[in-house]
């Protein structure tokens, strides 16, 4: 989620933002609500473990303002998925592990901090890469307005290609708002864009923003024609060597979700939960118990087909026939 940084913050801790609401069922976006909101803007690794302890701005809820979001939250205790809190409807859609790399010393220390097998896969997906490029690795980092006015069309014309777009209708956006936004940012130094080659053919983008000294990896995809040869781990090693020798930032955060690549190549994990805080009224009550339910039915459908042993199968075909469709 892109958050709008303003010169000054709306109210102590909280920037204004876009919530997209995705309905999802089998990994598949069915429909994808937008909504204005207010985001608490500081990290979880700055934070106490109380969600109580937040300071939530819900006595007046600024115009045009339709949810509080609190993107990850560090917790201590059991957070009931729906609930009232003060005057709204809090929403716990996710709780996950939280990864992050701290970005200390030399990128070779970082390596050096990874598990054997962590560190194994990456070195070999990254020889296997070479070696298909005949050893011309070609990475880009992009800064600046006129940078990104470069990078947006060509990391667009990757992320078009991807299951993220496709399934979750979470590609990179395409909008005006967008392309205003990221300009302003990378004015201001607080974004980067990244992209992988073969040739001269772009085949991996990374896109990131910054809050002060935390760079979050909002968007990333590949040429689904290049699975074979990793770019996704590729290009990470190529963005943790960079962010290593800029020494720019303190933390890059791979944001919410739980998958393995995060796992591995993250060098701290907390315990988190994503929060939305609603105005208390009866739309709202519908639309939280409809994204509620549907989210548990798509969680116990993958869970029976864990059970059954076809759940990988399942997610490789339809990623298969989605990055078959056209754009």
């Amino acid at each position: 989620m892109l958050r709008i940084q303003p010169a000054s913050p709306v109210t102590r801790g909280w920037i204004p933002g876009s919530l997209p609401l995705r309905f999802v069922i089998g990994g598949v976006c069915l429909y994808t609500k937008m909504l204005p909101s207010l985001v608490f803007n500081v990290h979880h690794t700055e934070q106490t473990a109380s969600p109580e302890a937040i300071s939530l701005p819900v006595e007046f809820f600024p115009r045009g303002t339709e949810v509080l979001v609190v993107e990850s939250r560090a917790f201590g205790t059991e957070l009931p998925r729906v609930s009232r809190y003060m005057n709204t409807i809090r929403y716990v859609p996710e709780i996950y592990l939280h990864h992050v790399v701290e970005i200390e010393g030399s990128y070779q220390e970082y390596v050096n901090r990874l598990s054997g097998k962590a560190r194994h896969e990456l070195f070999r997906k990254v020889r296997k890469f070479s070696a298909f490029t005949g050893g011309n690795v070609g990475f880009r980092e992009f800064r600046g307005p006129v940078e990104f006015e470069e990078f947006h069309p060509l990391a667009l014309g990757i992320s078009r290609k991807t299951y993220q777009d496709k399934m979750l209708n979470a590609g990179l956006p395409d909008t005006e708002e967008f392309r205003r936004e990221v300009g302003r940012l990378a004015g201001d130094d607080m974004a980067r864009g990244y992209l992988l080659f073969h040739g001269e053919r772009p085949i991996a983008y990374g896109f990131c923003t910054a809050q002060r000294d935390v760079l979050f990896y909002e968007h990333t995809g590949y040429d689904p024609e290049y699975r074979e040869w990793s770019p996704g781990v590729v290009l990470l090693h190529k963005i943790l060597g960079s962010l290593h020798s800029e020494k720019r930032f303190r933390v890059f955060d791979f944001g919410s979700g739980n998958a393995q690549w995060k796992e591995w190549y993250g060098t701290r994990h907390t315990r988190c939960a994503v929060l939305y805080y609603f105005p208390r009224n009866l739309r709202n009550s519908v639309l939280v118990k409809a994204h509620s339910r549907l989210s548990l039915l798509s969680e116990s459908t993958g869970e029976m087909l864990g059970a059954l042993g076809v759940k990988d199968r399942v997610k490789r075909f339809l990623r298969f026939r989605f990055e078959l469709r056209k754009p």
